[in-house]
């Protein structure tokens, strides 16, 4: 049987935390006047795509969590 564990539970929020860093980062390049804007607009999406499935990947680990700790 696979558990989810409290380290499972930080890692994620570990990573939601570096995606929303990084997609900030894209959001204020595309924002910037200048040749990057495209780039940076595609880079801002896909990090609002792998923050979305982060969260979603997040919500189920929690769900999990929860569910294995009911007696």
């Amino acid at each position: 049987m696979i558990s989810v564990t409290d380290t499972d539970i930080d890692r994620s929020y570990t990573i939601l935390a570096l995606v929303g860093v990084c997609r900030a980062a894209s959001q204020y390049m595309e924002d910037q006047s200048g040749n990057n804007s495209t780039l940076s607009g595609h880079l801002t999406s896909t990090l609002r795509h792998v923050q979305e499935l982060s969260y979603q990947t997040h919500d189920l680990l929690e769900k999990i969590q929860r569910q294995e700790a009911k007696p």
